[in-house]
C-alpha cells in the first residue's frame, strides 16, 4: 500500500525520535546531550553493553556502531515490534494523532477486518478459560494438574479448554453476532467440502492462546487430551493475523518481564515455556512447530 510522501513526511516532523526508542531503551546520561538532541544507549537490536547506538532527533535518524543498524521512526518500529510497513504507519499515525488518507479505502477496509478477527480471536480466548470452570473438563483439570501447571499460569498464560463437542466454540461465536465466513476465516472452525455444519477445529483439548507484539491473541495452541489422537498438538493455520513461521509463543510477555540485558531463551514447546517461567526464567519462548532458520 503506498502512502502520498508528504504525508509520511509530516508523519515523521510528528513523531518524536527520542521518545519512541526511548520507551524501549534506557539512554546513557554520560554521553547524551539531550538538549542538543543528542543520544546515546544500548543497541536495542544485538546484545551488547556499552553505549554505541545513536539517535540523532535532529535529523530524525539512528546509527549503531556496532551493528550498523540505521533509519527513521518507520524502520525503527517495523524492524523492532516485527511490523508490516502498512502496520508501522498506522500505528505512527496513531500516535501522532493524524489520521491515515481517506484515498486508502483498502487499507482502512483491511484494518476494520483485523479488528473483527482480533474480537473474535479475543472472545474464544475467554470461552476457553471459561471452559475450565465447566463439568467437562474433569480430566483437563487433572492433566493440568498432573504437569504441575500453576493458578498463576493458568491466568498468566490465559490457558483454557476446549470442550470435546464439535461444535460447541461455533455455536457460541454465532450467539455472539459473528458471521460463518468470518469465524472460518479465524481458523477456529471447519467445513467440510460438503459444506456441512462447521464444526471446532480444537476439541478435547488443553488450549494455549498466542498473541503477537502487542499481546493481543491471533491464533491457539492446542495439547489434546485423547492418547489415540495423532496430532498431541495442534495450531491455528494462517490467517489475517498469524503466520506461525514468523511468530515465536510467549514472545510479549518474554520481551516485557525479561531481566534487563537478558537474552531469549527458545525452547521446544509450550510446556516447556510455562514450567520455566514457573521456576522463575520469564525470558523465554518457543517456535510454532517450525523449522529453526537464522
Amino acid at each position: 500500500m503506498n502512502f502520498p510522501k508528504s504525508f509520511l513526511e509530516t508523519l515523521r516532523s510528528r513523531i518524536s525520535l527520542s521518545n519512541l526508542i526511548g520507551e524501549r531503551v534506557t539512554w546513557d546520561e554520560k554521553k547524551s546531550r539531550s538538549g542538543q538532541g543528542d543520544f546515546w544507549a544500548p543497541c536495542p537490536f544485538h546484545d551488547e553493553k556499552t553505549a554505541s547506538f545513536h539517535v540523532d532527533t535532529t535529523k530524525g535518524f539512528y546509527y549503531c556502531f556496532g551493528c550498523h543498524v540505521k533509519g527513521d521512526c518507520f524502520t525503527f518500529l517495523k524492524d523492532y515490534e516485527n511490523l508490516s510497513f502498512v502496520e508501522t504507519v498506522t500505528r505512527l499515525s496513531h500516535m501522532a494523532g493524524l489520521q491515515l488518507p481517506k484515498s486508502n479505502k483498502k487499507l482502512a477496509e483491511n484494518e476494520k477486518k483485523k479488528l473483527l478477527h482480533y474480537e473474535v480471536m479475543s472472545i474464544a480466548s475467554d470461552f476457553f478459560i471459561e471452559q475450565l470452570d465447566s463439568n467437562n473438563a474433569t480430566n483437563c483439570i487433572k492433566y493440568i494438574q498432573s504437569r504441575g501447571i500453576s493458578q498463576f499460569s493458568l491466568k498468566q498464560f490465559g490457558i483454557g479448554f476446549a470442550p470435546k463437542a464439535n461444535n460447541s466454540l461455533y455455536n457460541y461465536l454465532k450467539n455472539k453476532g459473528f458471521s460463518t465466513d468470518l469465524v472460518l476465516e479465524s481458523g477456529l472452525c471447519m467445513q467440510t467440502e460438503s459444506n456441512q455444519e462447521p464444526f471446532d477445529r480444537f476439541r478435547n483439548r488443553l488450549m494455549f492462546p498466542i498473541t503477537d507484539e502487542r499481546g493481543r491473541t491471533i491464533a491457539f495452541g492446542g495439547r489434546s487430551l485423547d492418547a489415540n489422537v495423532n496430532a498431541k498438538y495442534l495450531n491455528s493455520p494462517d490467517t489475517l493475523l498469524f503466520s506461525k513461521g514468523k511468530i515465536v509463543y510467549n514472545y510479549f510477555n518474554a520481551r516485557t518481564r525479561r531481566p534487563k540485558g537478558s537474552p531469549l531463551l527458545l525452547v521446544e514447546g509450550y510446556m516447556d515455556v510455562v514450567s520455566l517461567s514457573q521456576a522463575g526464567f520469564t525470558n523465554v519462548v518457543a517456535p510454532l512447530g517450525t523449522a529453526l532458520t537464522e
